[in-house]
C-alpha cells in the first residue's frame, strides 16, 4: 500500500513539474505575458489567446500579428506561431474563427474574413500596439479567412498565407484581386508535398502576384518592402527524422 502511495505522488510532481515547465515555456520564461481574450465581433464574438513581449509594458508600441487555423481546428493549432512572433518583439494573436473553438458565429456565415477583420480592429486599438505595423496570417481556412480581412481592413497590412488563400475557395468580391500590389507585403508559404497544391501550378499562379516573367525561387524576397509590395515564396520540404 504505501508503495502505491508512494508511486502515486511521485507521478503527481511528475505531472505538476511538466505542467510548470510548458507554462513557463509558453511564458518565455517570464519574457511574454499570455492571456486569454474575448473580442467583440458584432453580435459574436472572437475568442483568443493573446502574447505580449514585456518590453511592451514599458510604453513601447511593438508591431502585430493575427494568427488563424484551418478548418475544424482552434487557435491552439497556431499559439505556437503565436509565441515564436512575440519572442521576436510581436504582439501576437491566435484566435479562433468564427464556428470554431470558443468563438460564436457558424461556419459560413457569409463573412469572408470569419472574424478578423474584428481582431484587427481590436489590435489596431491596443495601446502596446504601433497600429502602421500589422500583420494577418492563417492556414488553410485561416489563409482565406487572412486574404478576406487583408481586403476588407482597407488599411495596409502585411499577409501570411499558409497552404491557401489562392484558388477557388478564396475568390470573389469578399476576397479581392490578387496583384503586384495587393496583399501587401505577401508572404506564401506552402509543403513541397501539399495535396492542395501543385508546386509548378503555384508558381506560374503567383507570377502576376509577384510581377515575375520568370521562375520564382523559394526564399527571394521580390518587390520593394518599403513601399508595401514585398512578396516571397516559401516552399517547404519534408524533414526526414532519422
Amino acid at each position: 500500500m504505501r508503495t502505491t502511495h508512494l508511486r502515486l505522488i511521485i507521478l503527481t510532481i511528475l505531472l505538476l513539474t511538466t505542467l510548470y515547465a510548458a507554462r513557463q515555456v509558453d511564458w518565455d520564461y517570464g519574457r511574454i505575458s499570455v492571456r486569454k481574450v474575448t473580442i467583440p465581433n458584432g453580435a459574436k464574438q472572437i475568442t483568443g489567446i493573446l502574447y505580449t513581449p514585456a518590453i511592451a509594458s514599458s510604453g513601447t508600441r511593438l508591431p502585430a500579428v493575427a494568427l488563424a487555423h484551418g478548418i475544424g481546428g482552434a487557435k491552439d493549432y497556431v499559439t505556437g506561431i503565436a509565441l515564436e512572433a512575440a519572442k521576436n518583439g510581436f504582439v501576437a494573436v491566435a484566435v479562433d474563427l468564427d464556428g470554431h473553438g470558443e468563438s460564436g458565429g457558424i461556419v459560413g456565415g457569409g463573412d469572408p474574413s470569419f472574424g478578423l477583420v474584428s481582431v484587427l480592429n481590436w489590435l489596431e486599438e491596443q495601446p502596446n500596439v504601433d497600429s502602421r505595423k500589422i500583420a494577418v496570417g492563417g492556414h488553410s481556412l485561416g489563409a482565406g479567412a487572412a486574404r478576406g480581412a487583408a481586403y476588407e481592413y482597407k488599411k495596409n497590412v502585411a499577409t501570411i498565407l499558409i497552404a491557401g488563400g489562392l484558388g477557388n475557395q478564396s475568390e470573389g468580391e469578399g476576397y479581392g484581386a490578387m496583384n503586384s500590389t495587393f496583399p501587401s507585403n505577401l508572404l506564401f508559404v506552402v509543403g513541397r508535398e501539399d495535396i492542395l497544391f501543385d508546386v509548378t501550378q503555384l508558381r506560374e499562379a503567383l507570377k502576376p502576384v509577384f510581377g515575375m516573367q520568370g521562375a520564382i525561387e523559394s526564399g527571394t524576397t521580390y518587390g520593394e518592402p518599403a513601399e508595401l509590395t514585398g512578396r516571397k515564396l516559401v516552399i517547404r520540404a519534408r524533414e526526414v527524422v532519422h
